[in-house]
């Protein structure tokens, strides 16, 4: 079984968590005029790392 989609989603979700978090650490210090593009990139990188772990245990549960 190739775990590799499982291994890259837990890495684009770590990613994503760190984006937000730096996202909120710059409008706390009121520094920056991309924070709010460093956050969707957090977020969007959460999502496709959930959506890369769906379909790997998908596949390894059904097929």
């Amino acid at each position: 079984m190739d775990f590799l989609n499982a291994f890259l989603g837990i890495l684009l979700i770590i990613l994503g968590v760190y984006l937000v978090r730096l996202t909120e650490e710059i409008k706390i210090n009121d520094e920056g005029r991309f924070a709010h593009k460093i956050g969707v990139a957090g977020i969007i990188s959460v999502m496709i790392g959930v959506v890369l772990i769906i379909i790997e245990l998908t596949s390894f549960l059904f097929f």
